[in-house]
């Protein structure tokens, strides 16, 4: 629905749309705009994008490849890419990703900024340098002191959110605090947390707290991972082993989690 309102919105634009053409919603987003910059950032999940937005039909998705056989729909030639720790931009030079931000995500992210920058008349090196001095977005990624520990705050708001957090997060046996809200600014339907993939958190003792925690709790225990249901950061904080705590939270849930931490 929502790419479908992009793509209404957008029908017949002269703005330039960066657009991640890895992405099938995305890309029937975007298409519908005639000045279309596409970027290949990567799609780690994908479960959303199998039916064909154009017609319905079964997406085929061969490696990085995406297209439908019912209808020719297809992912477009990219004018910029990532390509491991480097941008490739539309003339075939690789420029460096240096980022003290963590993860593929946000490489991604770099990618498509540079791009976006170029749109503006900025060379690609330019941009990333400037990105090279973002420590955190919001809040996002930084690490703080709060009762004796180091807890490093992290933002997943949906499945693809959670998905590319869990690749961030120190190995097992780190110790992980999860808090999930259910607000006006979270959505207050709940069903997604079966959609994301808590079997990755096996191994880690968990501590689950905020305004949903019995809805996660239940999401874990099907997924076998131990966890402890706490009513705050201090108690997670005091019951937790030894490490780094990884606390990550959806939306109003990390606002919460800052506040706490500041005191």
């Amino acid at each position: 629905m929502l790419a479908e309102k992009w793509r209404e919105g957008l029908a017949g634009s002269e703005a330039v749309i960066i657009a991640n053409a890895d992405d099938p919603l995305v890309t029937w987003a975007a298409s519908s705009c005639r000045r279309v910059v596409w970027v290949a950032a990567g799609q780690a999940y994908r479960e959303d994008a199998w039916s064909c937005p154009s017609c319905g039909g079964v997406m085929q998705r061969p490696g990085e490849d995406w297209y439908c056989a019912a209808c020719g729909f297809r992912r477009p030639q990219p004018h910029w890419a990532l390509n491991g720790d480097h941008v490739i931009d539309p003339q075939g030079s690789a420029w460096p990703i240096r980022l003290q931000l963590p993860g593929r995500a946000n490489l991604s992210n770099a990618t498509s900024s540079a791009a976006v920058a170029a749109v503006f008349g900025v060379h690609p090196q330019v941009a990333l340098q400037r990105m090279e001095a973002v420590q955190a977005v919001a809040g996002r990624y930084e690490s703080v002191q709060f009762a004796g520990r180091e807890v490093r705050l992290l933002l997943a708001k949906n499945p693809a959110g959670w998905l590319e957090t869990f690749t961030l997060i120190d190995p097992a046996p780190a110790p992980v605090v999860l808090s999930v809200n259910a607000l006006g600014a979270d959505g207050t339907d709940t069903s997604w947390l079966w959609d994301v993939d808590y079997e990755r958190l096996v191994g880690h003792p968990v501590f689950v707290m905020g305004q949903r925690k019995l809805d996660l709790a239940v999401r874990l225990e099907v997924a076998g991972v131990h966890f402890q249901v706490v009513d705050s950061l201090a108690q997670a904080v005091a019951a937790a082993p030894p490490g780094r705590i990884e606390a990550i939270a959806n939306y109003t849930a990390f606002q919460q989690l800052r506040r706490d931490v500041r005191g």
